[in-house]
């Protein structure tokens, strides 16, 4: 589908919508909720209209459900965003294309700042965001402080900004103003949450959990809801001293935490005081569950102060403190080679992971170490100590588990490819395999005998392997990973089109797990390679470092 607007003049979204309170927070509503984004859209010129290529008419409630919904098919949600970015060329002033379709808000910011999108290669540290804070305290940048913010923090959850302690100071008081105004219609939970709320500091950067799951806070009047209303109430009051950095416009209606930044303490203190409390939040933001109190909400920073900070993303940021105020960090776009790899180069990039790991004390991929020892008699001079004998013993690296893609948007003749070219790598590793295949479900995991065995044994191995089909879900791979401590410790091979679009939370993900090309023909090289960077882009608030995972040749 093709959604074409006539009549319209280009506008700006804001991250600010109407949630009738007094509801629940229903399907309808959250339609309506939507519409009241996109609303300036329609509001743009006299007559807007925008119809279909059969001239049919398409209301905002079409637009609405295209933001919210979350197909799990790849390809479906390939086509909704590649409908909606099309829709926000045509009728957003600035608009960057680059990010998920969701995340309209970022992309607009970055349609004037220009700045590259984070990779494995464009790292933003700490004096990026204390630059942003300066220029928006002097200048008033707001596009620049949004966009730094959120290529920074690197978290899904929308940040509320204040200038200063004086405007936060009157941000609390027109919250108790509110929560005074309306408490006839609160319940006695919703009060004491309010209180506690009442009662954060806001040095540096701070959080609040507000929610598990979407289903949480939905009711009339609820804490979650009407501390979100107040707090859009008064950046709308306050648009020169304070706003919201809203990285998706799904985690923007439903947020299941928010974020608060003081502007002015940011630009003054020294890096590593950024990155003690950005890692601080973002280690209690790695949990699954957030342990929510009935009568109080939990607080990010002392959520997370019980443990460590250790092997966190933000490490990255860490290491960089050095270099900081330095623009090089910047670089250009990582992107993969236009020219097509062969199997021969895939199976080798697989033989240097194997390599780097340490070994393991069993598992089915083992290899005969021999060494040199004068423990042992020479076999050819037994009698004469000056010559070493042979040491012959098994040297065992973590087991090789494969994961085939094999969703509807995988064709038969990919999937020949792909099984043959597990076979090539197979033969040259010479180990045992374990392998699954999965769409949006997950088969049973089958072990492949390789070692002895010919190629048409190994083919007919695969063969017997039983393929769901369906629609395209990386999701479950992991979910199926983390769900083992024995497939974690595992080297985790997913075979893919790369047709595949991520969650917008983030969840547990495995740390062995590296993606391979499903056709590495020259004919299809070209998708292969459009989808993978995309699949880069998309997935960098998940692992930042995607792209080293990636089994593709480089630019």
């Amino acid at each position: 589908m093709k959604i074409k607007f006539k009549n319209n003049s280009k506008v700006k979204l804001r991250p600010f919508y109407n949630d009738d309170v007094g509801r629940e927070l229903n399907g309808r509503q959250l339609i309506e909720n939507a519409i009241s984004i996109i609303d300036p859209v329609y509001k743009s010129g006299k007559n807007v209209t925008a119809t279909d290529e059969n001239g049919n008419q398409i209301i905002p409630d079409v637009i609405a459900a295209l933001i919210l919904t979350d197909s799990i098919d790849a390809g479906i949600k390939y086509k909704q965003n590649k409908i909606l970015n099309d829709v926000w060329g045509q009728t957003l002033c600035n608009y960057k294309n680059g990010l998920r379709a969701s995340q309209v808000f970022i992309s607009q910011a970055n349609a004037s700042v220009n700045a590259p999108l984070p990779s494995s290669t464009v790292i933003y540290v700490p004096s990026d965001l204390k630059s942003a804070c300066k220029e928006y305290l002097k200048t008033g940048a707001e596009d620049e402080l949004c966009v730094n913010t959120y290529f920074y923090i690197n978290e899904p959850h929308p940040v509320f900004y204040f200038r200063n302690n004086t405007v936060y100071d009157k941000y609390i008081g027109f919250i108790k103003s509110m929560v005074n105004g309306l408490s006839v219609h609160m319940d006695i939970n919703t009060i004491r949450k309010f209180a506690d709320f009442e009662k954060l500091r806001l040095k540096l950067i701070e959080g609040v959990i507000l929610r598990n799951t979407r289903e949480q806070g939905c009711s009339a009047y609820s804490f979650e809801r009407l501390v979100m209303n107040f707090s859009m109430m008064f950046a709308r009051q306050n648009p020169d001293d304070c706003g919201i950095i809203a990285p998706s416009i799904n985690n923007l209606l439903v947020p299941r935490c928010m974020l608060f930044m003081n502007v002015e303490n940011v630009s003054k203190v020294p890096a590593n005081k950024i990155v003690r409390d950005v890692s601080v939040i973002k280690s209690a933001l790695m949990e699954d569950i957030f342990q929510l109190s009935l009568t109080q909400i939990s607080k990010l920073s002392a959520a997370a102060l019980h443990s460590r900070i250790v092997g966190m993303k933000l490490k990255n940021h860490a290491a960089l403190l050095e270099k900081q105020g330095r623009d090089t960090e910047k670089r250009k776009i990582f992107q993969f080679s236009k020219v097509a790899m062969t199997k021969a180069d895939l199976s080798r990039r697989i033989v240097k992971i194997i390599d780097k790991e340490s070994n393991v004390s069993k598992s089915e991929n083992y290899s005969k170490v021999i060494k040199s020892t004068y423990m042992k008699s020479n076999r050819r001079n037994p009698d004469n100590y000056n010559l070493p004998g042979k040491s012959i013993s098994l040297q065992y690296k973590p087991d090789i588990h494969i994961y085939l893609d094999t969703s509807t948007s995988i064709s038969e003749e990919n999937y020949k490819n792909a099984i043959l070219t597990c076979i090539t790598m197979a033969k040259k590793l010479n180990v045992n395999l374990y392998f699954n295949s999965f769409s949006h479900v997950i088969s049973e995991s089958t072990r492949l005998k390789i070692k002895g065995k010919t190629i048409t044994e190994i083919y007919r191995q695969f063969q017997r392997v039983p393929k769901v089909t369906g629609g395209t879900s990386f999701e479950i791979v992991w979910q199926y990973i983390m769900q083992s401590a024995k497939r974690r410790k595992e080297i985790s091979l997913l075979v893919t089109d790369f047709a595949y679009y991520p969650p917008d939370e983030r969840p547990d993900y495995p740390r062995k797990l590296y993606y391979a090309p499903i056709d590495t023909s020259k004919a299809s090289w070209p998708n292969v390679k459009q989808a993978a960077e995309e699949f880069c882009r998309s997935m960098y608030h998940i692992e930042p470092n995607i792209c080293r995972h990636i089994l593709m040749p480089q630019n």
